[in-house]
């Protein structure tokens, strides 16, 4: 009996002991969470368990830490804290207090891309929308104020498209930032989009910058574009220059010519326009010297209306070579004794501007009226009076060799000899 009593009051002090420890511990934790040490308390009420309200207390001590690391501005342990707690209290409302209140911090740091992620996030809570567009007023003049006025511009249409002023404004300084870094095509690109500030000089002058670009590049077709469309004092001439230049690159003399001299005397036209004159008539001397007359006349006629050189004494002697051989030719024998009887003739016309000379066939029919082959034979001019290799598909006549004021050709089998009257 003695026995049992003794394990009955060694339940009793040790159950008492136990609810003593039991006690301090809850106690202890409520210090911490008054102190401010969330974490360790929570750990001592998980600990007790289904002591006492323990079980309550873990989520006010969640709560109160959240509340702590809002105001001490560590946003996301916060908003993680409050997510945790669920439906705890305000938990929810106070997520969305969470982020609202990250969105002012940023904004008053004028990190305001940050904010207007969140504020975006936050849709219609509170007066996001208008802080949104605070927002993106401030990030536009935060840009402007660092040259970056493209975002300056995005920014400023999110906020309000209806600030044409201030949107103008950015592509102007946008188009003198581009124009001091030589980025002319872009530059007029950024002035081409203001709507109402006056630009009209500064444009025309950046065209004249790439313009002048272009051509330092060799680039002149793109040159004769930039002034071609637009009314300018001196467009038509800038135009009409680049122009030249490109007939300068590829070559044709002639056409260049005729550019530089509607480009009314601008930049260089003048002295270029004399250069392409001289290479042009080098090139006919030279050509004359040969024999080879090959749109000879059409580039002396240029020559001789800059009254360049002796050029018209040329193009004088030039046609007398064309007329000489020009005419009528009669046939004056034949293998047959009918075709010298019933007569034909053979006519020659000469062209001095693309120097080329032709002749035609009339064999002379027994109605008594000359006719013509289907085509008429061509060749080049040669200034030595001899030509063969007339070219064609003559139905009468072939083998055409005109020499000394005579011509002989085939007519079938038939050899015909011609003579100039």
């Amino acid at each position: 009996m003695k026995e049992k009593y003794n394990w009955l009051l060694f339940f009793i002090v040790a159950g008492s002991m136990l609810c003593g420890c039991d006690n301090d511990d809850y106690n202890k934790a409520n210090d911490l969470v008054n102190n401010g040490q969330y974490d360790q308390a929570i750990t001592i009420y998980k600990e007790l368990g289904d002591y006492k309200d323990c079980a309550l207390l873990i989520s006010a001590a969640k709560y109160s830490k959240a509340e702590d690391l809002l105001a001490s501005g560590e946003f996301d342990a916060a908003e993680k804290t409050f997510w945790e707690l669920g439906g705890y209290k305000d938990s929810s409302s106070r997520i969305l207090e969470t982020k609202y209140t990250k969105a002012e911090y940023y904004y008053n740091l004028s990190e305001f891309d940050i904010a207007i992620s969140i504020y975006t996030e936050l849709g219609e809570y509170s007066d996001c929308q208008e802080k949104l567009r605070q927002s993106h007023i401030g990030l536009s003049n935060k840009a402007f104020e660092s040259n970056d006025f493209l975002t300056a511009i995005c920014e400023m249409r999110e906020a309000n498209p209806e600030n044409l002023e201030y949107i103008d404004n950015c592509y102007y300084k946008n188009a003198e930032k581009l124009i001091s870094e030589e980025k002319y095509q872009e530059a007029i690109d950024s002035l081409t989009e203001i709507k109402k500030m006056e630009c009209q000089d500064l444009l025309l002058s950046t065209k004249y910058s790439l313009w002048l670009q272009l051509l330092d590049k060799k680039n002149y077709s793109e040159a004769e574009i930039v002034f071609s469309k637009i009314e300018y004092e001196d467009s038509n001439s800038l135009a009409n220059y680049a122009k030249g230049m490109d007939y300068v690159n590829a070559g044709n003399y002639t056409k260049a010519i005729d550019a530089f001299s509607k480009a009314n005397n601008v930049y260089d036209s003048e002295a270029m326009s004399q250069q392409c004159l001289e290479i042009l008539y080098k090139e006919c001397c030279e050509n004359i010297s040969n024999n080879m007359y090959e749109n000879i006349g059409n580039n002396l006629e240029i020559l001789v209306k800059h009254n360049y050189k002796d050029s018209a004494n040329k193009l004088k002697e030039i046609t007398m070579l064309f007329d000489n051989v020009a005419g009528t030719y009669n046939v004056t024998s034949s293998t047959e004794y009918y075709m010298k009887k019933e007569g034909a003739l053979i006519r020659i016309r000469s062209n001095y501007r693309n120097g080329k000379i032709s002749i035609s066939f009339f064999p002379y029919g027994d109605d008594g009226v000359y006719t013509v082959g289907k085509e008429t034979l061509t060749t080049t001019f040669k200034g030595d009076g001899s030509y063969s290799g007339f070219s064609g598909t003559h139905n009468l006549l072939s083998s055409c060799v005109l020499k000394d004021g005579k011509i002989s050709c085939k007519w079938g089998v038939e050899v015909l000899e011609f003579e100039k009257t």
